[in-house]
């Protein structure tokens, strides 16, 4: 049975690489909210200072930082389904393996 080795241990990396991502996107997402707080502070910054330069500067920094939060959001959305489908690969490679040990040992109703 050296492929359900192989398997378990496929369906294992799996879930170690999802964990990492999930890690990473946690990580991201740290660094977006300090950064988000610093844009926020150049925002009232400028708004103090009435410049328009500045109120368009800070607006696109705030901009891009909504697009990197919709960014770590669609990759934590990957981790997740990935970790999901890992899950599921797993649970069928349980369920035949007992089904080829039934049909090993001779029971038809073996659980």
């Amino acid at each position: 049975m050296p492929e359900i080795a192989n398997t378990n241990l496929s369906v294992s990396n799996a879930l170690v690489v999802s964990q990492a991502a999930e890690n990473r996107n946690t990580e991201r997402t740290r660094a977006n909210n300090a950064e988000r707080q610093q844009r926020t502070e150049q925002v009232e910054q400028a708004q103090r200072d009435a410049s328009p330069a500045a109120l368009e500067e800070a607006f696109n920094s705030l901009q891009a930082e909504r697009e990197g939060q919709v960014r770590n959001a669609l990759e934590s959305e990957a981790a997740n389904s990935q970790r999901s489908g890992a899950n599921a690969y797993q649970q069928t490679e349980n369920f035949l393996q007992r089904d080829q040990l039934t049909r090993l040992v001779g029971f038809d109703d073996f659980a």
